[in-house]
């Protein structure tokens, strides 16, 4: 398992960020990333990155000299985290996920401009896909045959300022294949596909939208959730997660099934009909997506000063990992025996 350690030998200024390699049978920890870090050379692992054939593709924010600052692309070998290559790339704002189908990964550069690299021949096609000037990406997801990108406005021009966007893209050819304008808002979109029906959450509002005809099937504003996080389905169940929210929708016709208006979440992860809720108090609730009913808790064992801090929880081969006051746990899933 790899996950971002920070260290703190000397206080803040000598903060030892990098990325390290855990077994996960023994927790011991098999190497870092960089090697070797010199003091005040700050290293940023602020995205996921993408695995495929024991290599791991990344983003991250590189201080090689005081107060001069990179975003280069890395290729690592998992196994023995070795530098495989690494590329020289462009990102401005926060740096977003490297997300992928096989060999072929995607990374957005300069806002605007998703790139495409191959992992096994670290040759960067660049222009993939450039959207508009004014447009920049706030989010985008991989889809069998697509990219889908929310996007916002970010013109001068008052009158046009954070109107928002849904593009989809073709995944073979990088062509802009439907593009719909879904409201104002400054707060960014997030969107998914489902059953080849569009959903896409921009500030208070969730929405269904027929890829196909462009029409929206149905529309939902919930004063109550705001900043959404994550969209999970389970059968029928659309459920949308919210920093201060929860609620379930009936994802063909957006009646609501569930709204829990004081329940919110940072980071939720999917396993079938469960839900992994890290909740505002640090800690981590087991959410069954169909009725929104709170199964379970964890509770970070050195609750006294931290709880759970992030990032997701993970699951691989059927086991929970979660990150809290330095430390990685591994716990059973649900539903526990």
């Amino acid at each position: 398992m790899v996950v971002p350690t920070t260290i703190y030998d000397e206080g803040f200024m000598a903060e030892d960020n990098r990325l390290c390699g855990i077994d996960i049978m023994t927790g011991d920890v098999k190497w870092f990333f960089p090697s070797d870090l010199e003091k005040r050379h700050y290293c940023d692992f602020d995205s996921k990155g993408y695995l495929h054939n024991n290599k791991l593709i990344f983003q991250y924010e590189a201080n090689q000299r005081e107060d001069i600052f990179t975003r280069p692309i890395v290729c690592l070998d998992v196994m023995t985290g070795k530098l495989i290559w690494q590329k020289d790339s462009r990102s401005s704002g926060a740096i977003k996920p490297v997300i992928g189908s096989n060999n072929d990964c995607y990374f957005v550069q300069d806002s605007c401009r998703v790139c495409k690299v191959n992992m096994d021949s670290d040759h960067i096609s660049e222009f993939y896909y450039t959207g508009d000037d004014l447009l920049q990406i706030n989010d985008f997801v991989l889809y069998d045959n697509c990219l889908v990108l929310s996007c916002f406005s970010d013109s001068i021009v008052e009158e046009y300022k954070f109107e928002t966007y849904v593009i989809i893209v073709d995944k073979t050819t990088g062509n802009e294949i439907f593009r719909k304008y879904i409201g104002r808002s400054p707060v960014g979109a997030h969107s998914y596909i489902n059953d080849n029906t569009l959903y896409s959450n921009v500030d208070r509002t969730m929405m269904a939208i027929d890829i196909e005809t462009g029409n929206i099937i149905w529309e939902r504003y919930d004063i109550c959730a705001y900043a959404c996080q994550d969209v999970l389905f389970y059968n029928d169940i659309l459920m949308k997660c919210a920093v201060n929210a929860t609620i379930g929708y009936d994802k063909n016709t957006g009646d609501v099934k569930y709204l829990f208006d004081d329940y919110g979440s940072y980071y939720v992860t999917q396993q079938g009909r469960y839900a992994y809720f890290l909740n505002r108090k640090d800690k981590v609730d087991i959410i069954e997506i169909e009725t929104g009913k709170k199964l379970g808790q964890i509770i970070c064992p050195n609750n006294n000063r931290y709880g759970f801090l992030g990032p997701y929880p993970t699951i691989y081969d059927n086991k929970l990992y979660i990150i809290g006051n330095n430390t990685l746990y591994r716990y059973p899933t649900y539903p526990w025996n």
